[in-house]
């Protein structure tokens, strides 16, 4: 009976989304890896990975309590661009009143000694303001946003917890950080989106539409002439 509401839940719902513990993807090295655009649960987070300076002297942190260091309560993602495009993403938190920050890194050579930051996500609020501060609740990348970096806080005019989408190339790594930086425990949820592709991502076939047949337009037939009626002549007796 219970797989069988499962299996009702499921055709209903669509796909669940992947659960993973953070503890076992707390380093750049052990991130998660993913390989397609749908929505994971990251169902834990507490801590910091072994390597402790991984992600020390942040500009976008250095403002905060933690004096630039970006690592509190965090996971590592990583995933690889198969078609270029747009990639946005939406964060969601357990507890609706957590801090959460991230930051994405490009890893030039594919690897995580060399990490270049082209998102860095530091804005926030005591939790108490939730349901008021812009910069808290949920976080990401979106479409309609400019900002490349937000400062820690959220003292500057327009301060909020979104930025701008990224514009990927085929073949590209990255490899996004995720901290709450607010308690340790409760996870959240990602959605990723965008017109990018990672490599697992199903592309729709393209329709091609179908050519419309033409055909001749009928032609008018030719009107007959009226011929003159002939003449009879009297037969003369």
């Amino acid at each position: 009976m219970r797989n069988t509401l499962f299996l009702l839940l499921f055709m209903l719902l669509g796909a669940p989304p992947a659960y993973v513990t953070a503890q076992e993807h707390a380093d750049c090295i052990t991130a998660m890896q993913i390989c397609e655009k749908k929505v994971y649960h990251i169902d834990h987070l507490s801590g910091e990975g072994r390597d402790k300076t991984e992600a020390d002297l942040i500009a976008c942190f250095m403002g905060s309590e933690n004096d630039g260091q970006a690592e509190e309560n965090s996971v590592w993602i990583r995933f690889e661009i198969e078609k270029s495009g747009s990639l946005t993403f939406t964060i969601t938190p357990d507890r609706y009143d957590d801090d959460l920050d991230f930051i994405v890194y490009r890893l030039t050579d594919g690897t995580c000694n060399n990490k270049k930051i082209v998102r860095c996500n530091a804005a926030g609020d005591p939790g108490i303001a939730a349901g008021v501060s812009p910069c808290l609740g949920e976080t990401g990348l979106r479409e309609g946003e400019t900002d490349s970096s937000v400062d820690a806080g959220c003292n500057d005019t327009g301060d909020n917890a979104w930025l701008a989408p990224l514009q990927v190339a085929k073949g590209e790594i990255y490899v996004l950080l995720v901290s709450n930086v607010s308690s340790r425990g409760p996870g959240f949820t990602i959605r990723f989106a965008g017109t990018a592709f990672m490599p697992c991502d199903q592309q729709k076939p393209q329709v091609t539409a179908e050519k419309k047949k033409t055909f001749p337009k009928p032609t008018t037939p030719p009107v007959a002439k009226k011929l003159p009626n002939p003449r009879v002549s009297e037969a003369v007796q």
